[in-house]
């Protein structure tokens, strides 16, 4: 492997992968390949890319690579995450850098390798609309065997039902990022949204929201009833002038 023919003294090691061998996913290799040959690194950043297609090929092997979550990792502060543009899956390996809810603490101290363990996130950059929920069932059910998801990013406005229907396929998640909110129903959620929605209701543990554009005062209402564990929520809004709030509180306290 000409990769171990590099100097050992280097300090930054950046791969990006369009294989479609899921050999390169593994964090063991990684792992062995990094120790014997760079003990200086500092940095270290994979990117690996799978598509839509290859999906059921890989999801038999995948089991196998769930050690990104080591102590080896997690000492160095290099995390897994996951992105999802349309049919595509992006893994990627990067260092650690501050989530939006962790920017009002000026708390600088290292973060415990509990709270890293519990990093992973899915960021969707674009979303991937399907006649039926198979298909992003399949992208999501494949990340969820390489690692437990507790961080949802959505770069892109969503529909109210289509959150729900992902929400529902994450029950771990602890964080929610969201950059804007369409209802499927104009004024009102209908019937098969309102069983879903108390099923989240009941379920989800969702203690973070951001909600990156508001349009109406019922998104607000909406979160709320949607993530009862909520005890953080950061919300931006465009009027004359642009304006963010920040609350920390219960949002069920009688």
């Amino acid at each position: 492997m000409f990769i171990t023919k590099i100097d050992a003294k280097l300090k930054v090691l950046s791969v990006k992968s369009l294989a479609k061998d899921i050999t390169y996913l593994n964090a063991n290799c990684w792992k062995e390949l990094i120790m014997n040959n760079f003990p200086r690194l500092e940095e270290f950043h994979l990117t690996f890319l799978i598509f839509l297609e290859s999906i059921h090929r890989t999801s038999l092997y995948i089991n196998k690579l769930n050690t990104f979550n080591s102590l080896f990792w997690i000492e160095r502060q290099w995390l897994l995450q996951a992105e999802i543009s349309l049919d595509t899956i992006i893994y990627s390996i990067h260092p650690f850098k501050k989530r939006w809810y962790e920017y009002q603490s000026q708390d600088q101290t290292i973060h415990p390798s509990n709270e890293l363990l519990k990093s992973m996130r899915i960021l969707f950059t674009i979303i991937p609309y399907y006649d039926n929920m198979k298909p992003l069932k399949q992208i999501i059910s494949h990340i969820s065997n390489v690692a437990d998801i507790y961080h949802l990013e959505i770069d892109e406005e969503i529909y109210t039902d289509t959150l729900m229907e992902i929400l529902v396929l994450l029950p771990e998640l602890d964080s929610l990022k969201i950059s804007s909110l369409l209802y499927s129903n104009p004024i009102y959620i209908n019937g098969k949204d309102s069983n879903v929605l108390c099923l989240l209701t009941s379920l989800n543990q969702i203690t973070k929201v951001y909600l990156m554009k508001m349009t109406k005062m019922e998104e607000i209402d909406f979160l709320i009833e949607l993530c009862p564990q909520m005890i953080y929520l950061k919300v931006e809004f465009f009027a004359s002038y642009q304006y963010s709030i920040v609350c920390t509180s219960d949002f069920n306290e009688n």
